[in-house]
């Protein structure tokens, strides 16, 4: 490790040999690094391939908390003539949604002056895919797929959608499939998980009684939904930075569709996605459920199921752009 640090007349993060342990992996991973080098927010997760690119937003900083990205697997199982790029935070956190769209539109746009589009995201990254497809959608881009894996906004008011028919029913299902996923991974964890939506109740309730002044009053923390521990400290400056904005974020009606993935155990902390997307994408919204939880879903096995289901939607988005648009143009970005 430290020859090819001395070739490349620099220094590598250590973290490289366990995210790349192989030499393939390596050259892939200290490309990502030549790219962040020169404050580019696109980074390569398969550079070769002849169809339009797909590109990956990651919102959380430094790779999703430090580490590889979450849905990079994903990202190689949606074929192997499949380009497929990240868009990556720079050196600060952002404090606004929308700036961190706009960045990431700037430099997408670099690449690929016009569009159709392909985009998504995981999680937190989801809401900021979505504010880049209005943006590109404001300056006349067309967005081909806009793809939100197990995404909500937590600024959009639900009403009295809630309280649906099928809202409950969805609840109901979801609360057995939760229940047992919970059972399946042991008391500890069924333990942690009651104790961190008893967390959230008391913080809903208490922000309610003392009618704090604060916007985030009674809103959740990112420690009740992610264990900051086991992230880098440079990597927790991000997420926390950008989960404050993400609570700060209200979103706008969208004229395009979306294309949403939720995992068959989705979260009790959160409220029903596809209300919010429903009542927000006026072109319309294809929902789609997948074994797992929020973190399994885009592990192995379920993650296999969740790149048969992105395939077939972004072959379906494809097929509607051919003959009504020339070719995508993309030039990848020259390495630093």
């Amino acid at each position: 490790f430290s020859e090819i640090q001395k070739k490349l007349g620099k220094k590598l993060s250590l973290d490289l040999l366990f995210e790349a342990p192989t030499i393939e992996k390596l050259a892939v991973a200290i490309d990502q690094q030549k790219a962040r080098d020169a404050d580019s927010a696109l980074v390569p997760i398969q550079s070769s391939g002849s169809q339009p690119p797909f590109f990956w937003v990651y919102a959380h900083g430094g790779g999703d908390g430090g580490g590889p990205f979450r849905t990079r697997t994903l990202a190689l199982l949606i074929g192997p003539d499949q380009l497929s790029y990240g868009l990556r935070t720079p050196k600060d956190p952002f404090t606004r949604i929308e700036d961190m769209a706009a960045f990431f539109v700037r430099d997408m746009r670099k690449a690929q002056p016009e569009g159709p589009y392909y985009l998504g995201g995981y999680c937190m990254s989801g809401v900021v895919a979505y504010e880049m497809a209005r943006q590109l959608q404001a300056q006349d881009q067309q967005v081909a797929l806009l793809a939100l894996i197990d995404t909500v906004a937590l600024n959009h008011p639900v009403g009295w959608k809630a309280l649906a028919p099928k809202t409950i029913g969805r609840f109901l299902v979801n609360l057995f499939f939760w229940s047992l996923d919970a059972v399946r991974n042991g008391p500890r964890h069924l333990a942690d998980r009651i104790k961190r939506h008893l967390v959230l109740l008391q913080k809903a309730v208490m922000g309610r009684v003392r009618k704090e002044t604060s916007t985030n009053r009674g809103q959740p923390e990112i420690g009740d939904f992610l264990d900051m521990t086991e992230y880098p400290d440079e990597s927790r400056k991000f997420a926390i930075a950008h989960w404050n904005a993400f609570l700060r974020y209200v979103p706008q009606p969208y004229p395009g569709r979306v294309t949403l993935f939720t995992p068959r155990a989705r979260s009790l902390r959160a409220p029903d996605p596809v209300v919010i997307w429903e009542s927000l994408a006026k072109g319309g919204l294809d929902a789609h459920v997948v074994a797992g939880n929020h973190d399994t879903m885009v592990l192995k096995p379920h993650v296999n199921v969740l790149a048969e289901k992105l395939q077939t939607a972004l072959a379906a988005a494809k097929k509607k752009e051919e003959g009504q648009r020339p070719k995508v143009s993309f030039a990848a970005p020259e390495p630093a």
